[in-house]
């Protein structure tokens, strides 16, 4: 079973229907997306130093 669905991504075959397939997409957690801190402005630099062990200006040039 692994084996054909391999062959079937590599070859890009259709798939038959695969109840087991279906159960897996089924019984996965839902995703948590929570927003991202803004630490270059929510942090002083002292706290950026302590968090990340860099300075603003040091991240800055890494990005």
């Amino acid at each position: 079973m692994a084996r054909e669905r391999l062959e079937n991504l590599i070859f890009e075959r259709e798939e038959e229907y695969d109840p087991y397939f279906e159960d897996e997409l089924d019984r996965r957690r839902p995703r948590w997306i929570k927003e991202r801190s803004e630490y270059f402005e929510n942090y002083d630099d002292l706290d950026f130093v302590t968090h990340f062990r860099l300075s603003k200006p040091s991240a800055l040039s890494v990005l």
